[in-house]
């Protein structure tokens, strides 16, 4: 056991762990997405949105990422989501 803060502690270890395994069950196993589908992806800069662009991208899909801010519509973008749209936009 390493008692050093470049380690993170047990809960953000658990925490990321939960969000894969989330993500993995709705891309994987709920939603069963094959290569050539599109998919929307809310709340896509968030912990398991982000994993499931990545998964579904992945897998083949196309990606549509939904975020409330330009920073966070940049950063779907940088994993992968084929575009991405303002989750607030009032025409969405």
């Amino acid at each position: 056991m390493y008692d050093s803060p470049r380690f993170p502690d047990f809960w953000a270890c658990a925490g990321g762990l939960l969000q894969g395994l989330t993500a993995m069950a709705l891309v994987d196993r709920c939603a069963r997405i094959q290569p050539g589908e599109t998919i929307v992806v809310e709340a896509a800069a968030g912990g398991t949105g982000t994993l499931s662009v990545q998964l579904a991208k992945r897998a083949g899909a196309k990606v549509i990422g939904l975020a409330s801010s330009e920073e966070k519509r940049e950063l779907v973008r940088g994993l992968g989501a084929d575009a991405c749209v303002d989750s607030r936009a009032e025409d969405l």
